[in-house]
């Protein structure tokens, strides 16, 4: 190398650990030469880079001599600190090409640029993966000769991740969507499994993705659904969790995920050997837990061996959730449609008793010989006292008074005293015979047994309290409107996760919980599907409560 004349007692100052060893360092060995006799462009860049906060490395002449700083250093990592004034082609050889043709082009005067460059970096003790922007620039004497190169690295590794983490939830979000559309008209569970196993098998390119059922002994565990790529098999039966190892007993019971990259290398070879015998090598389990019990199962198989990525398991992990939350929805749906027909039989199988009056209304018989009043054999001169609650007999009376003096419709709803001795309700209603002198001769009428109405609402109140219960504990928030569209009812996870007070919630102050980038988008479609009476979907960001 050339350049200009240099004091013979010059080293460089600064740079900390790395400049105690720069200048304590014997390059007279090297072929850089004795440091207190390298040239000015040597020392303007050995001096610049020690003084730089960023990765830098000057790499000198066809045989890479490297120099460089504390940032540089722990790239290196257990190759420092030998790699100083090493031979570059020697100490990576792995590398070689790649760093021969760096070499060449700082000594052609070409610089290099590498963008996002994934290295195997042993910074922190142990091997990560990492990402670099490099760039290298050729290095001239006095002449304007090359005579190295500068290189410098600046740590890009967090914002790969960072942008693979948003594509990664942007795919999940994607997935879960399309998923959610796949099984909205599932009414029933083995349909929704069926979907949902076929589809997350489908999309993460799996082996087997199944579901199953836990006995009561909390062993044994059958597997009732299972999709399965066409070169792996169904592994349909019935299983003991215990087989499997107490890694997976320990971690599924307690609710945890099983993880397991490689059964063979993770597992026991007794524990390794059951996942081997159905074709598996690497396996996620996903718990449900019940009342403090493992009640279920959702698992996602590979026939090799393979690292689960974070993504991986976040979305089997959501799509367990949403399974389970929407098998728990039909569940509620088919247990209303059940209420629902029973009360229907109830009401078309309602036997009205027929009756006959004086036109006083001072005797009564029931005529069809059926019905849910006491039957009477004679006729009842006592009927008020005999049928009627005390509480309504003032109320019946005044009716049957006013029915009386205007000659008209007697009706009334109000207790009676069954056959079986309890009090019902009966909603009673009755026409006069008329002569033709204009006189009241009998009447007759007809009571309806409706009972069952003031039961049902009783029922139907207790329901209600039940589905505000079952809303408030499910997983999602949920919420409905008036016609108009304004809220009236949210449930408590919504108030949780939002942090809003029900005054603040109800009408349209859920809006105030929405991002202010997204309300005015979310407010015109919400109140335009409401207006037109049809469904819509839509994805908008929701403040949380902190």
């Amino acid at each position: 190398m050339t350049g200009a004349a240099v004091p013979q007692n010059w080293s460089p100052v600064g740079g900390g650990e790395l400049g105690d060893l720069i200048r304590s360092h014997d390059w007279a060995a090297t072929p850089l030469g004795a440091i207190g006799t390298w040239p000015a462009p040597v020392r303007t860049i050995v001096q610049t880079l020690l003084l730089s906060p960023v990765p830098t490395v000057a790499i000198w002449g066809r045989d890479g001599i490297l120099v460089y700083n504390q940032g540089y250093a722990e790239i290196c990592g257990p190759h420092h600190p030998v790699a100083l004034g090493g031979r570059l082609l020697e100490l990576w050889p792995d590398a070689r090409a790649f760093n021969a043709h760096v070499i060449a082009s700082g000594l052609s005067g070409r610089p290099l640029s590498f963008r996002a460059h994934e290295l195997e970096l042993w910074r922190h003790g142990r091997a990560e993966t990492a990402w670099m922007d490099l760039e290298y620039t050729p290095v001239l004497d006095d002449r304007g000769t090359p005579i190295g190169t500068l290189a410098t690295a600046l740590d890009i590794t967090e914002r790969v991740l960072s942008a693979r983490r948003i594509a990664e939830n942007e795919s999940r979000f994607r997935f879960l969507d399309q998923l959610g559309q796949a099984t909205a008209n599932a009414r029933d569970a083995g349909a929704i499994l069926e979907i949902t196993t076929r589809c997350v098998g489908a999309h993460l390119n799996l082996s087997n993705c199944a579901y199953a059922d836990m006995d009561p002994d909390g062993d044994g565990f059958t597997i009732r659904g299972n999709w399965h790529a066409p070169t792996s098999p169904s592994i349909l039966g019935h299983y003991s969790l215990a087989d499997f190892g107490a890694l997976a007993v320990r971690e599924l019971n307690a609710g945890r995920p099983l993880i397991v990259n490689d059964n063979v290398a993770e597992l026991a070879p007794h524990e390794a050997e059951t996942f081997r015998a159905i074709g598996i090598a690497a396996t996620i389990c996903m718990p449900l837990v019940k009342d403090g019990r493992l009640a279920a199962l959702m698992a996602i198989h590979h026939a090799h061996p393979h690292r689960w990525s974070h993504a991986e398991l976040a979305l089997i992990r959501e799509v367990t959730e949403r399974c389970w939350a929407h098998i728990e929805r039909v569940g509620v749906e088919a247990s209303l449609r059940v209420s629902e027909a029973r009360l229907r039989a109830l009401v078309h199988a309602t036997s009205d008793v027929v009756y006959h009056m004086s036109s006083d209304w001072q005797e009564m018989r029931q005529l069809d010989g059926r019905g849910f009043l006491s039957d009477l054999a004679e006729p009842s001169v006592r009927w008020l006292d005999h049928y009627v609650d005390p509480a309504d007999r003032p109320a019946v009376k005044a009716a049957v008074n006013d029915a009386v003096r205007r000659k008209g419709l007697f009706e009334l709803e109000h207790r009676v005293r069954r056959a079986d001795g309890r009090v019902g309700w009966t909603l009673s209603r009755a026409v006069p015979v008329i002569d033709r002198h204009g006189t009241v001769t009998e009447w007759f009428g007809m009571a309806s047994n409706v009972t069952f109405r003031h039961e049902a609402d009783a029922r139907l109140r207790e329901s209600e309290a039940r589905f505000r219960a079952i809303a408030d504990d499910a997983p999602v928030m949920t919420w409905i409107t008036d016609e108009s569209g304004a809220c009236i009812y949210l449930n408590r996870r919504w108030y949780e996760f939002t942090g809003q007070a029900e005054a603040e919630a109800l009408g349209l102050g859920w809006l105030d919980a929405i991002h202010p980038d997204d309300r005015i988008r979310s407010e015109q479609a919400f109140l335009a599907a409401n207006a037109d009476r049809t469904s819509f979907r839509l994805e908008y960001r929701l403040r949380n409560r902190d």
